[in-house]
């Protein structure tokens, strides 16, 4: 069976590579994917946790508008009950929270990990001394990370 050229070539680059920086870009390939997954998974459960709280406070603020009338009239009364009515019907509003609350998750955790994003990006970004010296700072940071997080529970600063 022939190989065709187009795949014969990539795999000549492939093996053109040096072991130790193939390792380093595997290393940085599953340290971005880390970080992403991470920051997805935390961003998923703040975008829920934003969008119902924001529906039960704003639910909260139109009952009670509900309960307080400056004059006397049905005519209010059935104005505000229809309000109410609509704004809890109101999709909307759980669809902005929803969406602000997964971005503004998704950058913040992937901005507190910028350190080890920064070196997994700079070995998959650059070649030869570059990229061995970007794996060994995501290796260091990771290694930190480890026993900042592994130790916690220890009252001493490492």
């Amino acid at each position: 069976m022939r190989i065709p050229a187009r795949i014969s070539s990539t795999w000549a680059r492939i093996k053109a590579i040096p072991k130790l920086e193939l390792a380093a870009k595997a290393a940085g390939v599953i340290g971005v994917g880390a970080i992403l997954y991470d920051a997805h998974s935390y961003a998923k459960l703040d975008a829920y946790d934003k969008k119902h709280t924001k529906n039960a406070d704003a639910a909260l603020k139109y009952f009670n508008n509900t309960q307080y009338l400056t004059n006397k009239s049905h005519v209010t009364s059935k104005f505000k009950d229809l309000m109410f009515r609509w704004e809890l019907s109101n999709r909307l509003r759980g669809a902005w929270n929803a969406t602000t609350g997964y971005v503004g998750s998704f950058l913040g955790n992937t901005f507190s990990n910028i350190i080890p994003l920064a070196a997994s990006v700079g070995t998959l970004a650059f070649k030869g001394t570059k990229c061995k010296i970007a794996a060994g700072v995501l290796a260091l940071s990771t290694l930190y990370n480890s026993l900042a997080q592994g130790f916690s529970h220890i009252n001493t600063k490492i």
